[in-house]
């Protein structure tokens, strides 16, 4: 085992240590942390390839280890790295067409169990254009194109690669978000509002979340003092009242004193949330320091806490759960608003991806 085997990923594991206490809404640290998972996979490969080989090599001589231990220490290495590259295989190979099957069962089930919106159908829409690209490929491959179409396919595959590759490290940003534990010496608890049933009453979702708030708060006042839930949200246009007022009536019949509670009613949008909570923590705190986090579902995590960041707020969250045929959904909407959020840079490129793509046949 060579010291390239040990240095090379511990150097990427520290790049991600780093980047994720500095800013754990950034995709930076997913980056780092996957660049760091397949340098580490490639050179256990490597390793259990030599040994393999050392294993055949080595002489049944007197004084050594039986041979039958050598045989059995070979047939443990060759099929792990059978299994590894069996495993690579399937996933490259077939991946997609596993992705398109679950994305149709999962739109059927929200189909199912939703009203029919256009929002609600995002999984089947991607089936469809996996799908298309799927037999677009096939026909460039398979018949006598003109060269302006290999061309197109080239751009089209390059813009994939890239929007697969940054999926991926949105989805591992993701996780890491839902990993963060903060401590129970919290000054504050920003809830974040949604949607109201039927105007007036809190949603399963929107109860979640404030769910989730109560857990921590009853969990800090059991090991220090009672933190204060910020109930974020105002009233939108086909809504009865704010929906800060509608959490502080369920927050009340779950229990929770009427003086933990404060209310932000103006804000319509996350951003909004962000920037009057901080506005009101600032203001109750008249300008002593303090600690805060949010609550949110949690798929809505990563993007909170980049419009937490904006706001001036360096929080992280604690997130809800959300049913498990829905997650699916919500996680397509909540990087399609992560793409529409950085859309100048992410639009760019998609183009130069494209060109490469052109420019290379």
């Amino acid at each position: 085992m060579s010291i390239q085997t040990i240095v090379i990923p511990l150097i990427f594991l520290a790049l991600f240590v780093i980047t994720y206490r500095r800013n754990r809404t950034s995709l930076l640290p997913g980056f780092f942390l996957t660049i760091c998972f397949f340098i580490s996979l490639f050179f256990f490969v490597i390793i259990l390839a030599s040994e393999r080989k050392l294993a055949v090599e080595i002489p049944d001589i007197p004084g050594s280890r039986p041979i039958f231990e050598q045989d059995l220490k070979s047939t443990v290495i060759s099929w792990i790295l059978f299994l590894i590259i069996a495993l690579t295989v399937v996933l490259v190979l077939f991946g997609i067409y596993v992705l398109i099957a679950y994305l149709l069962l999962n739109a059927r089930s929200v189909l199912k169990k939703e009203r029919f919106r256009l929002s609600h159908c995002i999984g089947l829409l991607l089936a469809v254009v996996l799908i298309i690209h799927i037999i677009f490929n096939r026909i460039v491959s398979n018949f006598d194109v003109p060269y302006p179409v290999v061309a197109l396919r080239m751009g089209i595959n390059f813009v994939a690669f890239f929007l697969t590759f940054h999926l991926i490290q949105f989805t591992l940003t993701s996780i890491l978000c839902n990993c963060s534990r903060p401590r129970y010496n919290q000054d504050y608890i920003i809830v974040h509002g949604a949607g109201l049933k039927d105007g007036k009453d809190v949603t399963p979702l929107l109860a979640g979340r404030v769910d989730r708030a109560i857990a921590f708060y009853r969990k800090q006042v059991q090991k220090t003092t009672a933190p204060k839930l910020i109930l974020s949200g105002g009233q939108g246009g086909d809504e009865l009242r704010s929906e800060a007022k509608a959490m502080e009536e369920y927050a009340l019949s779950c229990g929770i004193p009427e003086s933990d509670i404060l209310l932000e009613e103006q804000s319509t949008t996350t951003y909004q949330n962000m920037c009057f909570s901080k506005e009101l923590m600032d203001r109750v705190s008249d300008g002593k320091a303090y600690r805060a986090i949010y609550a949110t579902n949690n798929y809505h995590l990563l993007r909170t806490g980049i419009y937490a960041r904006k706001a001036g707020l360096k929080i992280s969250g604690i997130g809800s759960k959300t049913a498990r045929y829905y997650l699916p959904i919500a996680f397509l909407r909540e990087y399609a608003a992560y793409i529409n959020l950085h859309r100048k840079l992410y639009v760019s490129c998609y183009v130069l991806f494209f060109l490469a793509g052109v420019l290379l046949p």
